[in-house]
């Protein structure tokens, strides 16, 4: 875009210059090139420590008492007010706004979990990873805040109250960005071939390893779990990226000897705690003892109660022949007291006679005529 302006041309045309754009037209361009060169060298400039501890110290101080009437004081009169004063208060109120966020983005940026501030340091990551759309560049800046989810763990861990919930918590978030950093930076590699990304990765699951493992003899137990999900993440990132750039250097060459020996501690234990089993309708019994274990009954091919030796094979049940018992004499009994040859069925019976006459060949009943 070419300016219409004297002022925006000349602009335009330096900036082209520092570009490596152009020739140099003017001594008074070159100085300026030198100064700008001689300003570029110059280190960023960073708060001092004890500026940040002491300003923290303050906004701390006064947040009780600023924040109660912080509603009262921007709430605006209803009056009417002109362009001219609605575009000044809107710059005072930008100006405002700027200051404010500066001196809380800086003093937010040694707050811990638990800290009234460390909502605003996470809110002030999470924007500057939304804004940036290169996805080598955003994967770095989240290796970065996973490098300070590290040093969150490592002052939380010096704490003497320090919540145990609050360690896991942040040893969780340091695997997620972890995670999702390797995830861009390895498709940055795979869509471009920019192997830096790569190599950066690595060397970040190198380091935090050993940051780990300095940890691991002083977490408490119950963050053994969270310890031991953030090593088996890092170890399967630097895997990964191995394997897709195995001429990229860096990486994870072993376990330390404590981190290894803790974690094998914590499957072992894992491994031996005992699991509960779903009952089942007919659970098997397991005698270590024949001399105290109770034989158990079951039913046999009559029906009978058998008793059998759960520690012997079963066998097959055999047939078994009938038998005369001696509740068969009195059937025969009552059998030839009514068909017998004197009993009341039989020829010779009492019965004998009426039944004739009455089914008999000439009976009544009888196929006969009955005459």
């Amino acid at each position: 875009m070419i300016s219409l302006t004297p002022h925006g041309r000349r602009a335009e045309e330096f900036a082209a210059l520092l570009e490596g754009r152009g020739s140099v037209g003017s001594e008074r361009d070159a100085e300026l090139l030198e100064v700008v060169g001689a300003l570029r060298t110059v280190p960023e400039a960073t708060p001092r420590a004890d500026y940040v501890a002491d300003l923290r110290e303050r906004l701390m101080a006064e947040a009780d008492l600023v924040l109660s009437d912080v509603e009262r004081k921007l709430t605006l009169p209803a009056t009417q007010r002109s362009r001219r004063d609605r575009r000044i208060a809107i710059a005072a109120g930008s100006l405002a706004l700027v200051g404010v966020t500066s001196s809380v983005a800086v003093a937010s940026q040694g707050a811990l979990p638990g800290d009234t501030l460390y909502p605003i340091k996470r809110a002030l990551e999470g924007a500057s990873t939304s804004l940036t759309f290169d996805e080598g560049t955003k994967g770095t800046r989240l290796l970065d805040n996973a490098s300070g989810r590290l040093t969150e763990v490592e002052a939380l861990n010096k704490r003497a109250n320090t919540d145990e919930k609050q360690l896991n918590d942040t040893l969780a978030a340091f695997t997620s960005q972890s995670e999702e950093a390797a995830d861009l930076l390895l498709d940055d590699y795979t869509d471009g071939g920019n192997s830096q990304g790569v190599e950066k990765l690595r060397e970040f699951a190198a380091s935090s390893i050993d940051i780990l493992a300095s940890l691991s003899d002083r977490l408490p137990h119950g963050s053994l779990d969270a310890l031991s999900n953030a090593v088996t993440s890092l170890t399967r990132i630097d895997d990964l990226a191995s394997s897709l750039c195995p001429g990229c250097t860096g990486g994870i060459s072993e376990l330390p000897a404590n981190l290894a020996n803790r974690l094998a501690a914590l499957r072992s234990v894992a491994a031996t705690t005992p699991t509960v089993e779903a009952p089942t309708l007919e659970p098997a019994q397991d005698y270590s003892d024949e001399t105290t274990a109770e034989p158990r009954e079951t039913s046999g091919p009559t029906g009978d109660p058998t008793t059998s030796d759960p520690t012997t094979e079963p066998q097959q049940p055999t047939t078994q022949q009938p038998t005369t018992t001696p509740s068969s004499e009195p059937t025969k009994g009552l059998t030839d007291a009514l068909t017998g040859e004197e009993g009341l069925l039989g020829e010779e019976g009492l019965l004998s006679d009426l039944l004739g006459g009455l089914l008999g060949k000439n009976g009544l009943l009888g196929g006969g005529s009955g005459k």
